[in-house]
């Protein structure tokens, strides 16, 4: 599990609750420790921009009718979801 806190104070209380599996980090210390690295070199926050934003990864909500009735864990299949490729790999098309 994989948290985060916003107030450098509850850090210690959020790893105590989430125990030995969970990994909680300061939201606030990463953004801090981002923003010096940026202003120290040039161009890491275009660097940054591009792996943090969503352009491009948007999410769009459709009906889906010929889900009707089946399960969750139906539509996550690999032959629901993904092709074969020449390789035998498959790739990130829906059908």
């Amino acid at each position: 599990m994989v948290g985060a806190v916003h107030n450098t104070a509850s850090l210690p209380a959020a790893r105590l609750a989430g125990g030995p599996l969970a990994h909680v980090i300061d939201a606030d210390d990463i953004a801090i420790r981002l923003i010096v690295q940026s202003h120290r070199q040039s161009g890491l926050s275009t660097v940054y921009t591009d792996l943090l934003d969503f352009e491009g990864h948007e999410f769009y909500i459709r009906p889906e009718p010929s889900l009707t009735g089946t399960t969750y864990a139906r539509p996550w299949t690999p032959t629901t979801w993904a092709s074969r490729s020449a390789s035998g790999t498959p790739t990130a098309r829906c059908r």
